[in-house]
């Protein structure tokens, strides 16, 4: 009788060994090395899982004869590698993130990822702790980056000793004081500061009222904002998170108008501050003599929106990109108003109508007849009276 083919060749699966407190294993020939390899099976892993890691060996196995190099080092800095080519992470944050798994090599503590252990954890935790020179700080962002690459890499099984609580356990965050974070107490200051320049101006009142990150609005394109519905939609590649967002904007009349005013003329492709970059931005900021950054401007929203009780705490975070608790934590309660409105709460709504006017001003000779008249809804619309009025 003919003998049945594997459906996962190349992989020999080993049976667990109660006796010897040994689990199911998986023993194959490594494409990289040419050396036989061990590894425990994961809990829970059957036989979909064998044939995508058997597929996984002959795909890089057909690599090689095709003239890829071979993977050099440890076990262990493979599956860092395998982990930065795997998760879609922002150059920028590759580059953070690098900083603490360079840490974990840094260590020595074990050269494979199935070497790791709660109590390998614990070690090394100890070990960043007697890091001379490191603040709890800096020592938190390295627990939680590890514990974040040894998540990804326990499900894809390459930590078969490890367990989500093991990783929690060991990897436990060093206690630290929660200080409030700062927010400017008078917003004023931050637009009268820039108003010798028009366009650096009009990107501070923009972060000001919709409290988005400086990357995020230098990124925004025309289309992107919902006239109809008073909103900005930003799509999971043009947040940090990753996470699909929309900024409301009818907690902020002057904020709207602000938008028309920025748009006006430009097609739905083109950028709303088409005259900043990153460098420019930081650049005439620094020209300036206030300390204040453009963080500190999404943070002053943050703190005013999420005080004023017609919004509530979950629209606001949710605006914002915040988890709900983050919010509650940081932000909610800092100060008191009973505004409506965000630039009514912020006391800057006459700078803005002043600032609203100068650029309808500065744009009049550049634009076609018209182009600055645009329909505004009704529930957003600026009435005598009310903040979002504008002065003849």
């Amino acid at each position: 009788m003919p003998r049945k083919r594997s459906p996962h060749p190349g992989i020999i699966v080993l049976p667990a060994r109660p006796e010897k407190r040994q689990g199911a294993s998986i023993r194959y020939v490594d494409p990289d090395t040419g050396k036989e390899r061990t590894e425990r099976l994961p809990e829970g892993a059957g036989r979909e899982w064998l044939i995508r890691r058997s597929t996984e060996l002959a795909g890089r196995r057909q690599a090689l004869r095709d003239g890829a190099a071979r993977i050099t080092g440890n076990a262990l800095e493979q599956a860092i590698t395998s982990y930065y080519k795997e998760v879609a992470l922002r150059p920028s944050t590759v580059k953070m993130y690098e900083l603490s798994t360079n840490q974990l090599k840094a260590w020595g503590g074990v050269s494979s990822g199935d070497d790791l252990t709660l109590a390998k954890l614990r070690e090394l935790r100890a070990w960043l702790l007697r890091l001379p020179g490191r603040g709890p700080e800096s020592t938190n962002r390295d627990l939680r980056t590890i514990a974040a690459f040894l998540e990804h890499s326990r499900k894809a099984g390459r930590c078969a000793r490890l367990s989500s609580d093991s990783i929690r356990d060991g990897l436990v965050r060093v206690r630290t004081n929660l200080e409030r974070k700062s927010y400017l107490a008078q917003p004023a200051d931050a637009l009268v500061d820039s108003s010798g320049d028009l366009e650096l101006q009009s990107f501070v009142a923009f972060l000001l009222l919709t409290g988005m990150r400086a990357g995020e609005a230098l990124a925004l394109k025309v289309g992107a904002i919902d006239w109809g519905a008073a909103c900005i939609r930003l799509q999971g590649s043009e947040t940090k998170t990753g996470l699909w967002r929309t900024v409301e904007l009818g907690w902020t009349p002057l904020g709207y108008l602000l938008c028309e005013v920025l748009a006006a003329g430009k097609e739905p492709h083109q950028l709303v501050f088409t005259g900043l970059t990153k460098q420019i931005a930081r650049s005439r900021r620094r020209e300036l003599v206030a300390p204040w950054d453009y963080q500190e401007l999404r943070r002053t929203c943050s703190t005013f929106l999420c005080s004023m009780p017609s919004v509530g705490l979950w629209r606001a975070a949710k605006s914002l990109g915040h988890h709900p608790d983050i919010a509650r934590k940081h932000y909610a309660g800092v100060v008191r108003t009973e505004e409506r409105f965000l630039e009514g709460a912020m006391k800057i709504a006459s700078e803005v109508r002043a600032l609203l006017v100068k650029l309808r001003e500065h744009r009049r000779d550049s634009l076609p007849a018209g182009a600055l008249v645009r329909h505004v809804s009704s529930r957003v619309s600026a009435r005598p009276g009310r903040p979002g009025a504008l002065p003849d």
